[in-house]
């Protein structure tokens, strides 16, 4: 039987301060058929572990054979099972047999995969973090879980028959001790101790972290009272190696003293707490609870390998984390529920803020992801005073636009100057003065749209009475109705004034009936008659006869349907755009938020 200094290391390792071989064999004689061996790795009561090249594979191994020139049958029976347990044990962290025989000598020996790294002992005390050993920590625990479920139970787990490999590996050492529940212990082993089979001083090493060969089998600080006792061992005494273990990685120190004392610790005091031991070693709740459950001094209330590892694995997980913002995530949505409830429109953003905060806590909550898509997509009941101004502010914005295509727009009479060359005119300083107001609006529509100060009201006056002057030149019922309406409707599209439908009616009606009523009162000359059922319009600046004139109404309404048309494609094309980019936004915000469905038009 090889104790706790037996590890099939690489010829650099170390075992600890006190542990360190590192001998060259020379020429050695017992060598088994196809070895060379070379450097002793290290050693236990019994037995020997060395470096060894197999000549027939081609690589370095590490070959464990007996150290007793003579060795009783029982360590003999004790050194084979001990290989043969190990060799069925086929999981990553169990070191694996590759080979097992007897050498020139006539002695047994195995060969395992040489290994490359420290021991878990060696880690402890804050060489590694915290986490880093929890994790290699599980690893150890799904390994020793599945020797349970093979019928093996380790009986010597400790930090020293721990290896932590250089590329992340753990692999569980030792297994020397090892029992396979339901066999017969053997020759001279007994898990019940027979009267007389005290344990003694002599039966306890001196070494820190010795393994105990004697009455009682195991390594005092790490063995359960159960095994220390000689009761019958059983998967709960690992369990309870394991917490021990737990608890020197959360406590950065031993749970039972070394030395001779760790028996009368362990007896009189099995269960310990390390978050009570070490209070500012900041060590989770669920995780000094699943130390203390391992401790337990009684073997039927300890949990299984299994349930330990999956506790210990939850909190690397996050599940400590995962409740708290759970818990956070639902304080966030009654918060957001509140302030729906209020009806406040100052509030509505505190909702919208808390829900997202929810939502993003709890990615899962379905609760949340309806009340932040109700919230986006719904409009509010009562506008926000901060939403308010800022669609105050984007109206503000398409009024400016609306400027800049008034002053184009009103720009294009200019282009009916050439007529004046075929026209006859009768009156100049009435075409002078309407070019002039022409001009003018298209400096006052082009200004406001530099500045982005939008005088509208005033603006829509002043436009208005340049219709009317436009009506002296075809007369106030040719085409002049039509320019109305089409002022009207640009009107109406304007945000400012969708719900002002009667100040576009009040102009609409000024533009057209005031010169009407001057002509009828005889302030202004007359620009139409009805003779004979007939409709006479005359022009009050220009003589409408010959071709110039035809081709000049011609040109005049040809231009108004243009305008028209091009007016309505854009008041089109603007509500589609702006319906577009709602519904973009709603669909990207029904991928983002799980569960969030498509609101009915």
């Amino acid at each position: 039987m090889l104790g706790d200094d037996d590890h099939s290391l690489d010829e650099r390792e170390t075992l600890g301060p006190a542990n360190t071989i590192a001998e060259t064999i020379g020429g050695d004689a017992a060598a088994p058929t196809g070895y060379t061996t070379s450097t002793l790795l290290g050693k236990g009561g019994m037995g020997e572990v060395v470096l060894a090249h197999d000549a027939r594979v081609g690589r370095k191994v590490a070959l464990k054979r007996m150290r007793a020139a003579a060795p009783s049958a029982e360590a003999l029976a004790r050194f084979l099972r001990e290989a043969r347990i190990q060799a069925r044990l086929e999981h990553p962290a169990i070191v694996p047999v590759y080979d097992l025989g007897r050498g020139a000598d006539g002695a047994p020996y195995f060969t395992m995969k040489r290994l490359a790294g420290t021991t878990l002992h060696d880690q402890l005390g804050g060489a590694q973090p915290r986490q880093a050993l929890l994790r290699a920590f599980v690893d150890v625990c799904r390994a020793v879980d599945f020797a349970h479920t093979r019928g093996v139970v380790h009986r010597d787990l400790k930090p020293t028959n721990i290896m932590l490999g250089d590329f992340g590996e753990v692999y569980v050492l030792d297994w020397g001790l090892a029992r396979v529940l339901g066999t017969p212990p053997p020759p001279g082993e007994t898990d019940v101790a027979q009267p007389g089979d005290a344990l003694g001083a002599d039966d306890i090493a001196t070494l820190d972290s010795q393994t105990q060969v004697g009455a009682v089998l195991g390594t005092p600080g790490y063995m359960p009272p159960e095994q220390l006792a000689g009761a019958e061992v059983t998967p709960a005494a690992d369990v309870y190696a394991l917490g021990s273990m737990l608890f020197e990685i959360l406590a950065d120190e031993p749970l039972h003293p070394r030395g001779p004392g760790a028996m009368g610790s362990t007896l009189a005091t099995p269960t310990a707490s390390p978050a009570e031991r070490a209070p500012l070693a900041d060590i989770a709740p669920e995780l000094d609870a699943a130390c203390v459950a391992a401790l337990a001094a009684e073997p039927e209330a300890r949990p299984t390998v299994r349930q330990l590892a999956d506790r210990v694995q939850a909190y690397l997980d996050g599940d400590r984390d995962l409740e708290r913002r759970h818990a956070l995530a639902v304080s966030e949505l009654a918060a957001a529920h509140a302030a729906v409830a209020s009806a406040d429109p100052t509030r509505r953003a505190d909702a919208v803020a808390a829900a997202g905060r929810a939502l993003a806590l709890d990615p899962t909550s379905k609760e949340a992801a309806e009340l932040v898509s109700s919230l986006m997509l719904a409009p509010p009941h009562a506008m926000p005073p901060e939403l308010a101004a800022e669609l105050a502010q984007l109206d503000d914005g398409l009024a400016v636009s609306a400027a800049g295509q008034a002053a184009f727009a009103i720009a294009a009479f200019f282009l009916f100057a050439p007529f004046l060359l075929v026209l006859r005119v009768t009156s100049w300083p009435m075409v002078l003065g309407t070019f002039a107001l022409v001009g003018a609006l298209v400096a006052w529509a082009g200004v406001m749209a530099k500045r982005r100060r939008i005088q509208l009201i005033p603006f829509l006056v002043a436009y208005h009475v340049f219709l009317i002057v436009l009506g002296r030149v075809f007369g106030v019922w040719v085409m002049i109705p039509g320019l109305i309406a089409l002022s009207s409707t640009a009107m109406v599209a304007l945000p400012q004034m969708l719900e002002r439908l009667w100040l576009v009616l009040v102009l609409a009606l000024f533009a057209l009936l005031t010169p009407v009523a001057l002509e009828h009162v005889g302030l202004l000359a007359s620009t139409w008659s009805i003779t004979d059922g007939t409709l006479v319009a005359r022009s009050g600046m220009f003589d409408l006869g010959g071709r110039g004139a035809i081709a000049f109404i011609v040109v005049a309404h040809l231009a108004m349907v243009v305008v028209n048309a091009m007016l309505a494609r854009e008041i089109a094309r603007s509500r589609r755009d702006a319906h577009h980019r709602a519904e973009m936004q709603a669909w990207h915000l029904r991928k983002l938020v799980p569960g969030s469905t498509r609101p009915r038009a």
